[in-house]
């Protein structure tokens, strides 16, 4: 009868724990049986509170950083290499036809739509290459002028004196193929009003 006895209490002892062992198994949960279909450590790649796998572990092996880069101009384009010969003059004194493209060239800069050659520069290229014209007004010696300054576009043109009134007159060429972009005129009055004239056209040509 011992030896019976014996056998039950081994055998509800072994019951009992392994139930308590049942007890204490919990049934797997949803991001368990996700993380074994992908072969992933479920409180290695994800954290347990959360819903879903924020990144598998293949993709975190391929994961680099790229540094970020700004761009040196914002637009899609660069800017515009601009040149502004001396104008051609009609009436008017050399000094004068120079004076009329330096307001332009000085405007340019200031409005700072494109990267405009200085004066010193156009001479010393102009010289290296043995161009000697002076004053232009017409698209083939502004290509010729702009080829030589590697630039994109060049303004020529004129200014004439009728009386005591200066018209002037300002070309935007497009050195590559010799297109004139745009051509606009003004007036001035007398001599001092020549500035303010320049100062228009430049508007009027920089303007998009």
């Amino acid at each position: 009868m011992k030896p019976f006895v014996c056998s039950l209490g081994i055998v509800f002892l072994f019951s009992f724990l392994a139930g308590d062992s049942l007890l204490q198994a919990k049934e797997p949960t949803k991001l368990e049986i996700e993380a074994n279909k992908k072969g992933l450590e479920p409180y290695m790649d994800y954290h347990p509170e959360m819903d879903s796998f924020p990144v598998e572990v293949e993709k975190k092996e391929k994961m680099e950083i790229t540094p970020f880069r700004i761009p040196f101009w914002s637009g899609d384009k660069e800017m515009v290499k601009l040149a502004v010969a001396d104008f051609s003059g009609k009436n008017v004194s050399a000094a004068e036809s120079s004076i009329a493209s330096d307001f332009i060239r000085s405007n340019f800069i200031k409005n700072k739509s494109c990267k405009v050659v200085e004066r010193s520069s156009m001479d010393t290229s102009l010289q290296k290459a043995k161009y000697k014209k002076k004053g232009c007004s017409e698209p083939d010696c502004g290509v010729k002028m702009g080829k030589i300054l590697n630039v994109d576009q060049i303004v020529v043109g004129n200014i004439s004196k009728l009386g005591k009134t200066y018209f002037i007159t300002a070309n935007l060429i497009e050195v590559k193929t010799g297109k004139i972009l745009k051509s606009e005129e003004a007036e001035a009055n007398n001599s001092k009003e020549i500035k303010s004239a320049c100062e228009y056209l430049s508007q009027k040509l920089s303007k998009k």
